[in-house]
């Protein structure tokens, strides 16, 4: 069997939290990429559940035997097949925030560490208490590649993708200065779709590639690549910030002179909300991470307005006559416009009708005649969820 080639100078980095029901496909989509990072770095948050231990009898089982490092466990104990956890307060340290950003915890340690077989380094690192952007720092920090990829534990690589996301890096050098002309990298986020809500989630939610602007594009966590020189230069991801570091990221990447390039072709799919309160919660934490972070103020403005106008004609259709609420359909056929748009390209993906199984059934039709009556009431709902969100950001935001 011929040994998968490893890219030199690139490490891959990923934070977990409570991901046992699917980071294992994650790992399986990692391991069998066509080309292999130098390193990979996996920072656990604090799992609850067996994510941590999962990973690692992951990496246990795929690594030389001779590669694996004697490394102490979290209490104290050597061995990788389990892990438990020590709760004293020493250890899981006090967060206190301050107004430098800075980071407040301090409490990470190497559980793991070994070699797979194809020479890619692994190290597992176990951070209680730590935010998102706090374990995508200790990742960084402790991985040596000059080029860093991330994705999310809930998602699925497509095989070709660790190519596809460093591959300008290499196409584009510069002989005159020995540098790279790519600093970022990003790459297109596809949903991975197992019932209705998902569907009409991806239509509302997730663009065609089509309809991204490569000059506007900002990357996602889930699919990004980027020098290690442009994250010491911004200060890492911003650690204050809980929900839409990875968004402040982008925009401190931006404002200081770096591009950020868009690749269609690097693909990852990833898991949908599986309930509407979960979806609601999503969207919250976002519009609070763009209040905290003071990002898209314009596009939350028309949001309000726009809301403040549907309320206007909904409250004169009652007063004086129901027929005002014509008004709303040139309205609703605007705001629906784009997601109706993409309920072919959603449904016609072989993978994204998994759940419809026989495209040629009635199921589809009715699927599609659903998504037309559900797409402007999960917009609304959203939207009440980002209204939401970035008025509870507001209130926080004078502490940062």
């Amino acid at each position: 069997m011929e040994k998968t080639k490893i890219l030199k100078d690139v490490s891959f980095i990923t934070t977990v939290f409570n991901e046992e029901k699917s980071v294992l496909l994650f790992l399986e989509s990692l391991v069998s990429q066509t080309l292999m990072p130098e390193e990979i770095v996996v920072v656990d948050g604090g799992s609850s559940d067996n994510t941590l231990n999962l990973i690692i009898e992951y990496f246990s089982k795929t690594s030389s035997s001779s590669s694996l490092k004697n490394k102490t466990s979290i209490n104290g104990e050597v061995y990788y097949g389990k892990v438990s956890y020590r709760k004293d307060n020493s250890f899981h340290g006090v967060y206190n925030p301050d107004k430098s950003h800075a980071a407040s915890y301090v409490s990470e340690k190497l559980v793991f560490e070994a070699f797979l077989a194809c020479g890619t380094g692994v190290k597992i690192f176990y951070a209680p208490c730590t935010k998102i952007s706090q374990g995508r720092n200790i990742a960084v920090k402790n991985s040596s590649g000059k080029f860093i990829c991330v994705s999310d534990g809930g998602c699925r690589l497509k095989p070709n993708w660790l190519y596809e996301i460093t591959k300008y890096y290499f196409s584009k050098f510069i002989k005159k200065t020995g540098e790279y002309d790519v600093d970022v990298t990003g790459g297109y986020n596809l949903p991975y779709i197992k019932k209705f809500l998902h569907a009409v989630l991806s239509m509302c939610i997730l663009p065609k590639k089509s309809e991204i602007d490569k000059r506007k594009f900002m990357p996602s966590s889930r699919n990004i690549s980027f020098k290690r020189q442009v994250w010491e230069t911004v200060g890492g991801f911003p650690e204050y910030m809980d929900y839409g570091e990875d968004m402040k990221f982008n925009f401190n990447i931006k404002k200081s002179g770096y591009k950020i390039e868009f690749n269609p072709d690097a693909e990852v799919y990833w898991n949908l909300r599986d309930n509407l309160q979960a979806v609601f919660k999503q969207f919250f934490r976002y519009a609070k991470g763009d209040a905290v972070g003071r990002m898209y103020l314009y596009r939350h403005i028309i949001r309000f307005l726009s809301f403040f106008v549907f309320l206007i004609i909904v409250a004169v259709s009652a007063v004086l006559s129901p027929w005002y609420l014509l008004l709303l359909v040139p309205l609703l056929i605007f705001y629906s416009y784009r997601p109706y748009s993409r309920i072919n390209s959603v449904l016609s993906n072989s993978k994204n009708t998994e759940f419809i199984k026989d495209s040629k059934s009635l199921k589809i039709f009715k699927t599609i005649f659903i998504s037309i009556l559900s797409i402007p009431l999960f917009l609304l709902y959203i939207d009440i969820a980002k209204l939401s969100g970035y008025i509870y950001g507001l209130a926080l935001r004078k502490k940062y």
